[in-house]
């Protein structure tokens, strides 16, 4: 029996996809990375996955006083800077996050 070769045309995503699609995709997207973003700092792990640097001596001690860990270090102290972290614009093309406060 001889073969033969198949050809499929398939067009791009974006010819599927509607704008309001996109968008919904986008913001998901942006979302799952905030997500992404405070469970890392809550590990102390920057971007990279490499830890925080260390608090200095003073603060570590003023964190130890207050009852709180000084290690490992992360950026938390009432939790308000990553809670205030946004979905700031969205759209068919692109989504920013940031800080809103």
């Amino acid at each position: 029996m001889a073969s033969r070769d198949v050809k499929v045309r398939i067009g791009t995503l974006d010819q599927y996809l509607t704008p309001a699609a996109r968008e919904a995709i986008l913001l998901r997207v942006a979302m799952l990375a905030i997500g992404r973003i405070k469970r890392r700092t809550g590990q102390g792990k920057d971007v990279e996955g490499a830890s925080f640097k260390p608090y200095s001596a003073r603060y570590a001690s003023q964190r130890r006083r207050s009852g709180r860990n000084p290690a490992p270090p992360t950026l938390l102290l009432s939790g308000g800077m990553l809670a205030s972290m946004k979905v700031l614009r969205s759209s068919g093309q692109s989504a920013v996050i940031g800080f809103e406060g």
